[in-house]
């Protein structure tokens, strides 16, 4: 079993091998995959599971069997990773606010999680039940990449963009207090006129398919 000590020290000299590397090839470590993580993550003083290096290291690393489960990757920018895979259940409090997903691989259901201000443009196997999502808020979301399955009755989607996404079919009225304003509902499908309906010169219906 490696003691605290040897993990620390081993932290230091991955860190220092992290900052001269300059290659462009991800690297494979040829260690264990649960030591790899204590060494990559630590426990902050609550307890919670944080990375224990500067994320840009960690991403020259192949991240292929590193599990997340358990750690903080609210604001992370997963972008020019390799290998991650996220089960948005079992990261921690289901947070995946305000992250760029590129390149991550979703290997579990979005209930009850928390996506407020993430970018899934460039993620995998996203799937979403916009029914399912925490509090229903898609506020300040880059949906491009998303499949959604189900309705947005009574969802919040100020300021998100749906560029690039599928399967949004959205009952304007039914909205959350019918708010519009700044969202970009390219690629969604619409079954409700825009009556009682809050947009401003920001709102963007350019490429939406109307049905009522």
């Amino acid at each position: 079993m490696t003691t605290y000590e040897e993990i620390v020290k081993l932290r230091q000299v991955l860190k220092e091998k992290l900052i001269n590397y300059q290659g462009n090839k991800k690297i494979k470590l040829d260690i264990p995959e649960k030591l790899l993580e204590q060494i990559i993550f630590v426990n902050d003083i609550y307890k919670n599971k944080i990375l224990a290096l500067d994320f840009d290291l960690i991403k020259k690393l192949d991240l292929t069997n590193v599990s997340f489960d358990g750690v903080c990757i609210a604001n992370l920018d997963f972008s020019n990773s390799l290998g991650v895979k996220i089960n948005p259940q079992t990261v921690y409090q289901k947070d995946l606010q305000y992250t760029v997903l590129n390149g991550v691989t979703f290997t579990g259901v979005f209930d009850g999680s928390k996506i407020v201000g993430a970018n899934f443009k460039g993620s995998i196997n996203t799937l979403i039940n916009p029914q399912t999502i925490y509090l229903k808020n898609f506020m300040n979301t880059t949906l491009c990449d998303v499949k959604f399955i189900g309705p947005f009755d009574d969802a919040f989607i100020l300021k998100a963009n749906f560029t690039g996404s599928r399967g949004a079919i959205i009952n304007l009225e039914k909205l959350f207090e019918k708010d519009l304003c700044g969202t970009n509902l390219t690629d969604t499908l619409i079954t409700s006129p825009l009556e009682d309906i809050y947009y401003d010169r920001n709102t963007v219906f350019v490429k939406s398919i109307k049905i009522y």
